[in-house]
């Protein structure tokens, strides 16, 4: 019973904190938009559709009860064959923690344009720029009826009793939802190709700019915290075949920032239908009220066909929540697809992540 309390505290304060912060993807790469909307237009091809989904801590809760993620994007670029390219398209979040279902929901227009700044000579990078910015709109609830608090455990009896007052301040006629609120996000990005098989890459974000209310009670006093986001990575080519490709995430929210960094290598089986595969693992550090430690190890693998890709990642937790999560953290799954139209895979003018 000591465990069982021990482990809503947890849960508790785990979500408490997270109200008002953003979720994250271990596979960054594959929901770019919601890393930099300026990534937006970083893709070989006329247009390109993705879908993630994550689900973690179901070794603490449950499946029922466990934290879903799910994204999805389509981006669509006008000429891709141009120096400067434009680019239209949309997001989708909605992201859904605990019992309680504590749920946010966001849908946002993306928009880029990426500018050619310079072409390489061979050897030399050409360098590229983009902006980017997102506008849309967003909703949070939670089922409170579904939570329970200190004073409805039934001490001598040691169980939940829902009948006892819980002496929060709960309106009667309130259903906890958010009013839809606006929400803002910027992006600029750079870009650098030197040919098929080197490149880099890096960006900077700033999401919620306009610091909409969320409060579930219809205060004015919570805030979407506004969000810094820093990106980047590279490739090297090692061979025809062979690439190595590193690359990094932080973001900084309020009180609270999360680094993920590490590396995928690449091999290509052109001769099996433009076939190829990549593994990685990635290192997530991330700040708690003892300071920054290591959170979690991810191993990601991915299957690419032509201009199909499918990720899969899994986290290992190695925080002190390990203990009651034996170590298991969450998988997550990617599919994406990228239209072959306007691409130019000789002389590329994206990296390839």
């Amino acid at each position: 019973m000591r465990k069982l309390l021990l482990l809503n505290i947890i849960l508790f304060l785990f979500i408490a904190s997270s109200f008002g912060q953003d979720p994250v993807f271990s596979q960054f790469n594959q929901s770019a938009n919601a890393v930099n909307p300026a990534l937006s237009g970083n893709f070989q091809g006329e247009y390109k559709l993705t879908v993630n989904y994550r689900d973690q801590w179901y070794s603490l809760v449950g499946f029922q009860h466990s934290y879903k993620t799910v994204y999805t994007s389509f981006d669509y670029k006008f000429n891709p064959e141009n120096k400067n390219v434009f680019t239209l398209g949309g997001m989708f979040i909605q992201d859904s923690a605990g019992e309680g279902n504590f749920k946010q929901i966001r849908a946002h227009l993306t928009g880029s344009y990426n500018m050619q700044l310079s072409e390489g000579s061979f050897g030399k990078f050409s360098n590229y720029l983009s902006i980017g910015s997102q506008i849309g709109f967003g909703q949070n609830s939670v089922e409170w009826g579904n939570l329970w608090f200190g004073r409805q455990f039934d001490i001598p009896n040691l169980q939940i009793d829902t009948n006892l007052p819980s002496g929060e301040p709960i309106p009667a006629d309130q259903d906890f939802k958010t009013g839809v609120y606006p929400d803002i996000n910027l992006g600029v990005a750079w870009a650098g190709v030197a040919s098929r098989r080197m490149s880099a890459h890096a960006g900077f974000a700033v999401s919620h700019i306009n610091t909409p209310s969320i409060s579930n009670y219809g205060t004015i006093y919570d805030k979407y915290l506004r969000r810094f986001s820093l990106n980047g990575g590279a490739k090297f080519g090692m061979n025809s075949d062979l690439e190595i490709l590193p690359s990094f995430v932080f973001y900084a929210q309020g009180p609270s920032y999360l680094l993920q960094i590490g590396s995928s290598f690449s091999y290509s089986l052109i001769h099996l239908a433009e076939s190829g595969f990549r593994m990685g693992t990635h290192m997530r550090i991330a700040n708690s009220i003892d300071g920054a430690s290591f959170e979690g190890l991810i191993v990601s693998a991915m299957i690419e066909k032509q201009n199909l890709m499918i990720g899969v990642s899994y986290d290992f937790t190695l925080s002190e929540l390990r203990l009651a999560a034996n170590s298991l953290g969450g998988f997550e799954i990617s599919i994406s697809y990228m239209s072959p139209e306007g691409s130019n895979y000789e002389k590329p003018r994206v990296p390839r992540y």
